[in-house]
């Protein structure tokens, strides 16, 4: 047991690392039509992460939402747009990198702020957990705890996701929106 503990962790680690690879391919690939497609690799190797650390609703959402529906609108998007290059003068290009680096510097001095104050990885967080189990029935009086959390408990949350997918349904609307008329007569 022990050992297959060991390969999971090896091949965890090894995923890992391939996904940080990736995910910087993606943001170096001039071609987006290549990094749309390098991302849905990226997409896919994150739900196989998120399915070894045994959250498999979020490893299908993600495969779903990050590897399917993101490549194709992506893919459709792409190709409805003509390609053009901006030159950048070095002044700009400066100013450019310096707000990156201080973005990156930041963000990398909040993750090291807030990590600390999180759990031993692998450790359960029992203490909120074993709250919902112990007064579910107290405080919602409901038997179905699994429903009564999502739609007592977290229904904010619930109320997000349900936003996110109303705004998916409208972007993929507004993408595949017909052309104007000029368009069509003049394609006919």
């Amino acid at each position: 047991m022990a050992e297959a503990l060991g390969w999971l962790s090896l091949l965890f680690n090894v995923l890992l690392i391939f996904s940080v690879v990736l995910a910087f391919i993606v943001v170096e690939l001039k071609d987006l039509l290549y990094a749309s497609i390098v991302a849905g690799f990226y997409g896919l190797i994150i739900g196989v992460l998120y399915f070894m650390l045994q959250a498999p609703d979020i490893a299908l959402t993600q495969i779903v939402v990050g590897v399917g529906l993101q490549t194709a609108l992506l893919v459709i998007v792409i190709s409805k747009t003509l390609r053009v290059e901006e030159k950048v003068s070095g002044k700009d290009l400066g100013l450019r990198v310096a707000s990156i680096w201080a973005v990156i510097v930041l963000t990398v001095i909040l993750v090291f702020t807030v990590v600390y104050d999180f759990p031993v990885f692998g450790q359960p967080v029992e203490r909120v957990g074993q709250y919902y189990v112990e007064n579910v029935l107290r405080d919602v009086g409901a038997w179905n705890a699994v429903g009564a959390i999502i739609w007592d408990y977290r229904g904010y949350d619930t109320l997000g996701e349900t936003l996110v997918l109303f705004t998916a349904v409208i972007v993929v609307l507004a993408v595949f929106k017909h052309a104007p008329k000029e368009r069509n007569e003049h394609n006919s």
